[in-house]
């Protein structure tokens, strides 16, 4: 992801504060923003080896973290688990981690391997990617929909 979104410092804090508090803000990288939202779910991504991955920004770790974010809502909805966050909460969180670390980068990754792979399979596979992240988006802004709508009513 540093690789297609740049892994220049942003200018913010990482508590979301930006300069609140009139010092110098401090300066995060994707990596450290990544870093910094593992941390706060308490999520380690291990290998089969049981080895700690070390590339917080591979695709593997980022699919793996959306893939334990969907997980905690499915548990939060059938009360598998308690959870401080309201359940729109929990969708939104999601939908900013989609939003901001897969949708925004997955596409432009995978017009490149439909641009400079060599083998139909690879094509294919990539075009399935823009597929499902298209129709991911779709499915988060529906249901942030019907939650904001069975709130208001």
């Amino acid at each position: 992801i540093s690789y297609y979104m740049g892994n220049e410092p942003k200018r913010e804090q990482a508590d979301g504060a930006g300069n609140a508090g009139g010092g110098e803000p401090c300066g995060l990288t994707l990596v450290d923003k990544l870093e910094s939202m593992y941390k706060a779910f308490n999520f380690t991504l291990k290998n089969s080896y049981e080895i700690t991955l070390k590339r917080p920004d591979h695709i593997y770790y980022i699919f793996g973290f959306m893939g334990a974010l969907v997980s905690l809502e499915e548990r939060y909805k059938t009360g598998q688990v308690e959870n401080r966050l309201s359940f729109k909460e929990v969708i939104e969180n999601e939908y900013m981690f989609f939003n901001e670390f897969i949708e925004n980068w997955a596409g432009l990754f995978a017009s490149e391997i439909i641009e400079k792979a060599g083998s139909p399979f690879y094509v294919l596979a990539a075009g399935l990617m823009q597929t499902f992240i298209s129709s991911e988006q779709r499915d988060y802004q529906s249901l942030l929909l019907q939650i904001c709508n069975v709130n208001v009513t």
